[in-house]
């Protein structure tokens, strides 16, 4: 195509390139002979105008020449455009080069593949994924010779080579013909000091050669360096293998890795909800925390690309398990690492992308000693037995039971460890011992599993023995059974010792301990006394609530607490158990506490979270996810803790547990209430306190809505009342503003919040959204936080909204465009702030009320430029009057004519 001239200012792409690829996490686009008149400009943004990436790239001819990549957008389509200035007979910048641009590639990374449906991650638009090849070195043939006569140790190193990649998820180097005097070393590190990889490898010269991968840092841009120590001169340096050249050489690294899977599987292996959970969230899980200690996650380099499993240590020789379709050649165990404890600190930890939650790689090699690609497992001997340091596994050899529990420790797309101990209908089971797909007569189980789970141990609840090797995804996903491999690996003659759990011997004190599972009670009581206690459970956007219900028994006496809430039948369907037609409610969890009253210290007694099979029905409760005690207790003061599913000693104690997805309404998943009823029952005299948490019934509500389907019991007010605040927010020199909306609510209440302000909906007609006579307008952010007195902090984070995306299926009061953030939850009575800013409006930013990011950059804007101000309407509807007050921030001006109309064009 031709370069266009033009005589005028183009308001309209000259040239516009739709580039779109369904599996694309990101798109980079390469530029070649980039050579444009000054004032014409490419720009390439994403395709979708509702697309969550906002950001636009210009790249001008004043300042853009050449061959480069643009920058990342995260987005799976991109158009590139071509806006021209006016010029009749345009020049380019170098009048040298041809006038214009093309593109030869782009870059992206991928995801969802639909290969085997796992989540993979990959650059797929090279010839081999996540491999940059490169040639540098010292000595060995490389351009810079070794410097092999010294006399002084160097502080400072001898060579440095940096690598950039902006799109690395992660850099391991492949080193070649290493081979350094004893003393001299190698060192790798982040090039950038304030980088959050903070590790700095070292490979001495004594203790490293030949061929091998660096430990992979999670940095985009490395150093690699060599230091020498002083030499005599008279014989210059020596290295440890002197029939081999002295120095080393680089070939390529790594810089991407996906999760390995099992060709044969053809579906999405996360069953539903994701209901799997970090590591540390089941530490009051003793013996499944302990066992889960035994299991590594693997990133393994192979010459098609490197790829994420897991594995887990069997016996006490040293030995570890993986899938065949991890290693199934020794070139493979010999380029694989091995990472012990990479896991959250804390249930909260977002440990959800390759190699987060960083442990201790302690080998980057092991020994193949066999590989079956039939029962599709791998036994591969670490260099150091670690069975002391982290325990080991055992394989039980009966195998599976069917409709035993069971769960699974693993490392799902290379992600920090998370247990699946759960299904979306309750706890994981074997479902079948002759599932056929993968292989033939399979484990199957509908526990939640991701690309690079490949290789995990799959554990029965029971005994802590392993029943089965995972490998492969398709709902129910499927394993190995446990007798098979013992089998197998006895005919060949190489099963670890202690890798064998049978019934007739105890599992070796440096595995696991097993204990039986919680036993219901033998006999029902037979209480004459019932006291009911209603409450409701509330989630924000960090953490879930946690109720507490005091009671004082007047005797010693049996006492049966009965939770009722969960209202989804196992068969599907929904059922309003407790009759306050609300279809919210959660999978509970209870502790029990004794109570001592003079100092107010509190004693863990026991704990449920899914009632016995047959017991806790009395109530009316439909499913066993209602927790269930039944307990002798002495006179005295007690309090049960009431929370979600996974409620821990810890947390009860705390009140406050981790944000929880077992909190639902009706079929829409994740839900910011739930309600309860708490049945006390026992021979003695009870003294209850209700939590004073409840939202009460909603089945005489005024004007009722009833939005839910599946659950035509369920009843809403109607948001009768709508109040608009409007406000400004000011750029200064130093800062731009934040505003503070206080509300409050006199009862549990649905509320809707839209933040109207944008003033664009195609980024070229701009409309006086408001009449304000003007379209000075924000990229609005907004959270809402409970009040505090003290001020406002982390902790009091309700919810948060940037863009709406699902601002095509609403209708809106005065939104144009997907850039205003849109909220609609649930609130218990009380007081409430609403913080509103411009985008980025961080955490910190808006709890300081006072933003300091990109402060001469973004909106506030007045058709598409840049100005000093911006003016917002909030708008609050509920169903009963809130009280609301002003941030008084408004500076604008009312020109109620022109709302909605066209003022200006970019």
């Amino acid at each position: 195509m031709e370069y266009p001239p033009t005589d005028e200012l183009s308001v309209q792409p000259r040239f516009a390139y739709l580039i779109t690829n369904q599996l694309a996490d990101f798109i980079a686009v390469h530029f070649k002979h980039f050579n444009l008149p000054e004032n014409d400009y490419v720009q390439v943004r994403a395709a979708d105008p509702a697309s969550s990436e906002k950001q636009v790239l210009q790249f001008r001819g004043s300042e853009s020449s050449g061959d480069f990549y643009c920058s990342a957008l995260s987005t799976s389509a991109v158009i590139v455009e071509l806006f021209t200035a006016i010029a009749n007979f345009p020049q380019a910048v170098d009048a040298s080069e041809c006038l214009g641009f093309s593109v030869n590639s782009y870059q992206y990374l991928a995801r969802g593949s639909s290969l085997n449906g796992s989540k993979e991650e990959s650059a797929l638009n090279t010839s081999t994924p996540g491999i940059q090849d490169i040639d540098f070195g010292v000595g060995c043939g490389e351009s810079v010779d070794y410097p092999t006569f010294t006399d002084d140790s160097t502080a400072q190193p001898r060579f440095a080579y940096t690598i950039s990649n902006r799109l690395a998820q992660f850099i391991s180097v492949h080193f070649t013909n290493f081979n350094l005097p004893k003393t001299d070393y190698v060192q790798i590190r982040a090039a950038n000091p304030n980088d959050q990889e903070t590790t700095v490898l070292r490979y001495n010269g004594d203790d490293t050669s030949g061929a091998f991968y660096s430990t992979a840092l999670q940095t985009t841009s490395i150093v690699v360096e060599l230091f020498t120590e002083n030499t005599d001169p008279s014989v210059g340096a020596q290295p440890v293998n002197t029939f081999l050249c002295i120095g080393f050489t680089v070939d390529n690294y790594r810089f991407l890795a996906q999760p390995a899977n099992n060709d044969l599987s053809k579906q999405e292996e996360v069953c539903g909800a994701d209901e799997s959970q970090q590591a540390v969230c089941y530490t009051a899980d003793i013996n499944a925390y302990k066992a889960a200690g035994a299991v590594a996650r693997l990133l393994i380099h192979k010459s098609t690309g490197s790829f994420f499993c897991t594995g887990w240590l069997v016996g006490s020789e040293g030995h570890l398990i993986t899938n065949n379709h991890c290693i199934s050649e020794q070139a493979h165990a010999s380029n694989t690492e091995f990472e012990f404890n990479a896991q959250g600190a804390t249930c909260s930890t977002n440990c959800n992308r390759g190699l987060a939650c960083g442990g201790k790689v302690r080998a980057r090699s092991s020994t193949l000693i066999y590989a079956d690609s039939t029962l599709d497992y791998a036994l591969v001997k670490l260099p150091i037995n670690l069975s002391g340091d982290y325990g080991y596994l055992q394989m039980r050899e009966k195998g599976a039971v069917l409709s035993e529990r069971i769960y699974i420790p693993q490392h799902p797309a290379g992600w920090g460890k998370r247990i699946a101990m759960k299904t979306d209908n309750g706890w994981g089971t074997v479902t079948s011992l002759t599932r056929s797909g993968c292989a033939r007569d399979q484990v199957a189980y509908m526990l939640d599993t991701q690309g690079g789970s490949s290789g995990s141990p799959v554990l029965a609840w029971s005994d802590n023995a392993v029943v089965a090797l995972h490998h492969c995804g398709g709902c129910p996903n499927t394993a190995i059974n446990s007798y098979k491999l013992i089998n197998d690996m006895k005919t060949r003659n190489i099963l670890p010792e202690n890798a064998v759990y049978s019934d007739a011997t105890s599992a070796p004190t440096s595995a696991p301990s097993t204990s039986p599972p919680t036993q219901a009670p033998t006999y029902a009581p037979a209480p004459t006394i019932k006291t009911k206690v209603d409450g409701t459970i509330t989630s924000t956007a960090t953490f879930t609530s946690v109720d507490y219900v005091d009671f004082k028994l007047s005797s010693e006496a049996s006492v049966e607490l009965d939770i009722l809430s969960m209202e989804e039948k196992t068969g599907g369907g929904y059922v309003d158990v407790n009759g306050d037609c609300n279809a919210g409610f959660l999978d509970s969890s209870i502790v029990l506490f004794s109570v001592n009253t003079a100092s107010g210290a509190m004693t863990s007694l026991t704990a449920n979270d899914n009632a016995p099979n047959g017991y806790g029905s009395a109530d009316g409760s439909i499913s066993n996810a209602d927790s269930y005690l039944y307990v002798k207790l002495s006179a005295g003061n007690y309090r049960l803790a009431v929370s979600a599913s996974g409620l821990t000693p810890t947390q009860a104690a705390n009140r406050q547990m981790p944000l929880s997805p077992d909190v639902r309404v009706c079929d829409k998943g994740t839900s910011n209430y739930g309600s309860y009823r708490l049945t006390i029952s026992t021979s003695a005299t009870v003294t209850a306190i209700a939590p004073g948490s409840y939202i009460g019934s909603q089945c005489n509500v005024v004007s009722p809505n009833a939005p839910y389907t599946q659950c035509p019991y369920h009843r809403e007010a109607a948001l009768a009342y709508a109040t608009g605040v409007e406000g400004s927010i000011v750029r200064s020199r130093s800062a731009v503003s934040v505003d503070y909306i206080p509300f409050t609510l006199p009862a549990f209440n649905r509320i809707t919040v839209e933040i109207a302000s944008y003033g664009s909906a195609d980024g070229i007609n701009f409309m006086d959204v408001n009449g304000n006579c003007d379209s000075a307008y924000i990229d609005a952010a907004a959270y809402l936080f409970r009040a505090n007195s003290a001020g406002l902090s982390a902790a009091d984070l309700v919810n948060a909204a940037d863009d709406d995306d699902n601002f095509v299926k609403r209708s809106h009061y005065r939104s144009i465009s997907f850039r205003d953030p849109y909220m609609s939850l649930a609130l218990p009575k009380g007081n409430y702030v609403l913080v509103v800013g411009r985008y980025p409006l961080s955490l910190e930013d808006a709890i300081a009320r006072t933003s300091t990011t990109s402060i001469d950059k973004l909106t506030p804007e007045s058709c598409g430029k840049k100005s000093d101000r911006g003016n917002y309407l909030a708008v609050l509807s509920s169903a009963n009057k809130m009280s609301i007050t002003s941030p008084r921030s408004f500076s604008g001006s009312r020109c109620a004519s022109t709302i909605g109309k066209q003022v200006c064009t970019a």
